[in-house]
């Protein structure tokens, strides 16, 4: 499975970062939970979106923040979107 990867900044411009190891052309292990995290503006609300799968999770008072998103198979090109509300 390929990721391509994009992050958006959306309302007051929160800033999300990742990791480098979520980057464009990563790839992920399939029939596997995808563990998803970063950093952004203390308590924004994050958005993901993977594949056709949306989840959604709040920074800490630290501005760190993670997620999981379900298993999926062989395939791809897909697309992970995070947005941030900041």
């Amino acid at each position: 499975m390929t990721l391509v990867l994009t992050s958006l900044h959306a309302g007051a411009y929160a800033e999300v970062r990742l990791p480098h190891l979520f980057s464009d052309h990563a790839v992920l292990q399939r029939d596997r939970p995808i563990h998803v995290w970063g950093w952004s503006t203390p308590g924004a609300h994050l958005l993901a979106h993977f594949h056709q799968q949306q989840v959604a999770s709040i920074a800490d008072a630290q501005g760190r923040w993670s997620l999981s998103l379900q298993p999926e198979t062989a395939g791809g090109l897909y697309v992970l979107t995070i947005t941030g509300d900041g």
